[in-house]
Formats: C-alpha cells, sequence, structure tokens
C-alpha cells in the first residue's frame, strides 16, 4: 500500500515536468529546457553546414536493436557546455520514416537539415563518435519567438552548473534553488538504456548544501520556468525507511514531512548519483 501511495505521488511529481498532454496529438509535452540542459553532454549555438554522406548504423542503447542514424554536421557559434574548442560537432538524427510510413510513437523525430540555426541540446552516443538529439525538443530554432529567453535561460543554468558551490551559496535564494534542482535533475535522472545503474555518493559538502537549499525553498510555489515545485525534487532523492523516512498516512501531511526530514538528516545524509557509461568521443 505504502509503495502505491509512493508511485503514486512520484507520477503526480513527474507531471510538473511537462506530463501535459493535448487533446489532439495526445503527445506528452517536451522536458524544460532547464531539465534537458541539466542532462546534456554538450550545449552549443550553432548552424547546421553539411549532412554526411553515410548513415550510421547503431544501437541507441546497448543492447537494443540497431537503427541507421543520419549524421549533421554543426558549425559552432558559440560553446555553452562541453563544447570547449570544438568548432564543429557531429550530430546523429534517426531520419523520420518516408510519407506514408509507420511512425513511432512518442514524441516527433527531429530532421536536421542544411542551414538550419539556433540552439542543440545534445547528448553523447554511449558507443559512437557522435552527439544525438532525444527528440525535436532538442534543437530550438533561432527564429523562434523565445530563442534569446532560451539562450539566456541556458547560460545561466550553464554558469551555475560550471560553479556548483558558489551557486548553492548564492545570497539569491532563486539561484541557490536553481542550482539545486539542475544538480539534483542531473545526479537523479538515469540515461535512458542503462539497466540497473551504479551510484556513488555526492561529496558531502555539496550534498548538505543541495538539500539545504530544498529545505529552505517555498513549498508553496511552483516554478514556472523549471516546470517543478519542492516536492518534486524530494521525491527524486529516493530515500527510504532506511534512510529515516516514513511516509505520513495523511498525504496532505506530506510537504510538512519532507521539510522535517530535509532539516533532520539534511547534514548527514549523501545524495547518490546514478553513474553512467563513458560514452564515445568526438573525432
Amino acid at each position: 500500500m505504502a509503495r502505491a501511495k509512493v508511485g503514486v505521488l512520484l507520477l503526480a511529481a513527474l507531471a510538473f515536468w511537462g506530463t501535459a498532454q493535448s487533446a489532439h496529438a495526445r503527445m506528452m509535452a517536451p522536458p524544460p529546457t532547464a531539465q534537458r540542459l541539466a542532462v546534456a553532454d554538450c550545449v552549443v549555438v550553432g548552424s547546421v553546414v553539411g549532412i554526411e554522406d553515410k548513415d550510421v548504423e547503431a544501437a541507441a542503447a546497448p543492447g537494443q536493436p540497431k537503427v541507421n542514424y543520419r549524421i549533421a554536421l554543426v558549425k559552432v557559434s558559440e560553446g555553452l557546455l562541453g563544447a570547449k574548442d570544438l568548432k564543429t560537432v557531429r550530430v546523429g538524427f534517426v531520419p523520420p520514416p518516408p510519407a506514408g510510413g509507420v511512425r513511432p510513437r512518442g514524441y516527433p523525430p527531429i530532421e536536421l537539415t542544411n542551414g538550419q540555426q539556433g540552439l542543440f541540446l545534445l547528448t553523447k552516443h554511449p558507443e559512437q563518435s557522435f552527439y544525438v538529439t532525444a527528440g525535436y525538443f532538442d534543437f530550438i530554432a533561432k527564429e523562434g519567438g523565445d530563442f534569446d529567453k532560451q539562450v539566456a535561460l541556458v547560460k545561466r543554468c550553464v554558469k551555475l552548473l560550471e560553479e556548483p558551490l558558489t551557486g548553492l551559496q548564492a545570497k539569491s535564494a532563486d539561484d541557490r534553488f536553481y542550482t539545486a534542482a539542475l544538480l539534483l535533475t542531473r545526479y537523479r535522472a538515469p540515461r535512458l538504456g542503462v539497466a540497473n545503474p551504479k551510484t556513488e555518493a555526492v561529496d558531502a559538502k555539496e550534498s548538505k548544501l543541495i538539500l539545504a537549499a530544498l529545505e529552505e525553498a517555498d513549498w508553496s510555489k511552483f516554478n514556472q520556468e523549471l516546470r517543478l515545485n519542492p516536492m518534486t525534487l524530494f521525491l527524486q532523492l529516493g530515500v527510504t525507511e532506511k534512510d529515516g523516512w516514513k511516509q505520513p498516512q495523511n498525504l496532505q501531511d506530506l510537504n510538512t514531512a519532507a521539510k522535517t526530514w530535509l532539516r533532520d538528516h539534511g547534514a548527514t545524509y549523501r545524495i547518490q548519483r546514478f553513474v553512467t557509461p563513458q560514452a564515445g568521443k568526438q573525432k
């Protein structure tokens, strides 16, 4: 029974990350930009300058069937994350089926073409030497109405991630909360296709500061930009009775119980981060 309640709560919390469905398309809304950034390996502003002649056959994840990746060459005009000294990046995408073909369920595929300019949020392929896009939302077109706003948000979040201890100890409560949210998303989101991921403890000081930022946050507010609230982040921790967490019988007391746990255990509990295999390097 308790597990069922936890499952319901987790599903409800994850809904804040963008599971609102269209009445017509019945498709989940894309994750917010900040969440995608937190789990990205490389983020650049650039333009597609070419498509390689030959597709690359590779599995999307270890143990999965192989698919054909089309490789776009993206010229980097501004490297925002994980792109030091990169002039171009190879970006793999699974091209959509031809007209009349069966389209896979879920997010619509992306098709990169020459001349496209925008923001690319990329993940290293687990075995090959290129980056991949998870869907159409991993490319934000420059001509989009909120492009400048999205780039500004990415730059703010990248700065917080690059200096996490500074962000977690910033004077601004918003900066502390944003940093904690980004780090928890990065640490607690296992990569797709990785079965039974291993975990390791986060640095003790950083863990303590993340939990402190979470405890002091305003639990009555929902952050529209991050599309989450403190309870969403608390549930990502995955704490159990072994960690001193006991779910209240009355779910209306959940916020109070969670904040009490953070107050009593935040200084000693070590956040566990998922460890993923090393991906292929860019050539």
